[in-house]
């Protein structure tokens, strides 16, 4: 679960960059960025060590979004800069 709340946390952070500028702009890319990794390196961990369905699929989504992320911020810096 903490994975997927990471998960959003990097969406959030990914969406709202883009109406912003400057410094702000920056910030919010890094944020996005490490929420990003960070939800696909604990998504992989936890799905690993989980029994349950459920887990394991908030685990799976939450590495899949933050390689989504990832690609999203990539794509942004290379058409914004």
């Amino acid at each position: 679960m903490r994975a997927y709340i990471v998960s959003c946390i990097a969406v959030i952070a990914f969406m709202f960059h883009f109406w912003c500028t400057g410094t702000v702009y920056n910030i919010l890319w890094s944020i996005g960025g490490f929420f990003g990794i960070w939800s696909i390196y604990d998504g992989i961990i936890t799905r690993m060590f989980s029994e349950g369905k459920k887990q394991r699929a908030l685990a799976t989504s939450a590495a899949v979004i933050g390689i989504i992320v990832l690609l999203g911020l990539t794509m942004s810096k290379l058409w914004l800069l």
